[in-house]
């Protein structure tokens, strides 16, 4: 039953408009360079970032998250991110100085040198995707508030 509502609540969300409001409304608070969402995928075993706004236009970037997916439990050397964000429901913060953590998934050395931000968005202990968000090299850290 919970797989079937899962399903009937992603076919049912349109992510492009809710990331278009989440980046119109941060951008209002925060200086972003790249926020993302990441859903399951159909074989819900991957989660795939499907939508992306950077501030940076070029579509062939390479500091893109666009298509890249994450497989929990899947990568080794992300025992640090899995216990914060897959196990506790927290956010995961990165510093500047850190191209990748060493206890963190690949995906964020995709996401530059800046301060990076993954929440988790979940339905009780149910995990529905991520949202990353990035802010360019040489601005503060997060603060609680922002977080």
């Amino acid at each position: 039953m919970l797989s079937a509502d899962s399903v009937a609540i992603r076919s049912r969300v349109d992510l492009g408009r809710v990331l278009d409001q989440l980046a119109a409304d941060a951008g209002r608070h925060l200086d972003l360079s790249l926020c993302a969402i990441a859903r399951w995928d159909e074989t819900g075993s991957h989660l795939r970032f499907f939508h992306e706004y950077r501030k940076d236009p070029d579509t062939h970037s390479p500091l893109s998250l666009a298509g890249r997916t994450y497989s929990p439990g899947g990568e080794s050397g992300a025992g640090g991110f899995e216990k914060s964000v897959i196990a506790e429901s927290r956010a995961y913060i990165v510093s500047q100085s850190a191209a990748q953590p060493a206890d963190g998934p690949l995906f964020l050395s995709y996401m530059g040198r800046g301060e990076r931000l993954i929440v988790p968005v979940s339905a009780g202990q149910y995990l529905l995707g991520l949202v990353a968000a990035a802010r360019a090299a040489g601005l503060p850290a997060w603060l609680e508030d922002e977080i």
